[in-house]
């Protein structure tokens, strides 16, 4: 083989080498931008879910809110049936609550309110408050599955007579003349219980 001929293959050979190097690079970085936009697309739509999440945990929280203002005015002889009542109210407003067309790119579909758990903490401070409830998140060829929402309310009854009591919700002191936050005036007497079947209305 000449010299000149030689030559020629070996630059043949370079630019072959050239080219499917360039190709494997090329190949790569498609891959790789193909991979990240799905990453991104991934990441948006978890997103997306989890403010429908935190949405209807909202509405949880305002629906159990209304029902405990409903409920400050009446007569309840248990934590038993405030619980019970508190789960009647927010189950019967809560579907009122959500409304899902703000959200862009995304379906809701297949909603679903099943029941409404309510349950007093051991303190009585709080209330824990269960939906379980049901609803599908649906983008393109995406889709998440939402079920059980809950929440922890602080309790306060607002009308509850502003008076510092032991344990028992027993007044230990002097008789005096106290007015609640809804106008009612009480006069209370050393050794008082200031307990509504179950209910301290103490605050």
């Amino acid at each position: 083989m000449k010299k000149g001929q030689a030559t020629i293959f070996i630059v043949i050979g370079i630019v072959l080498f050239l080219i499917i190097l360039i190709t494997i690079f090329l190949r790569a970085g498609i891959i790789k931008k193909a991979t990240v936009s799905q990453l991104v697309t991934s990441l948006s739509f978890e997103k997306q879910v989890e403010e429908v999440k935190n949405y209807v945990r909202s509405c949880l929280e305002s629906t159990t809110n209304t029902a405990i203002d409903m409920l400050n005015t009446a007569s309840i002889e248990s934590y038993e049936e405030y619980e019970r009542q508190i789960a009647l109210i927010v189950k019967a407003k809560f579907p009122q609550c959500t409304d899902f067309s703000k959200f862009k790119g995304v379906k809701v579909e297949n909603e679903k309110l099943n029941n409404v758990t309510v349950k007093f903490s051991e303190d009585k401070k709080s209330l824990y408050v269960e939906a379980d409830y049901n609803l599908d998140v649906i983008k393109g060829k995406k889709s998440a599955k939402i079920s059980n929402i809950a929440t922890e309310i602080n309790f306060k009854v607002s009308c509850c007579i502003p008076v510092e009591v032991d344990n028992d919700c027993i007044y230990n002191g002097g008789t005096i003349t106290v007015t609640n936050e809804c106008g009612a005036t009480y006069t209370i007497h050393n050794g008082d219980s200031l307990k509504v079947g179950d209910i301290c209305v103490a605050c």
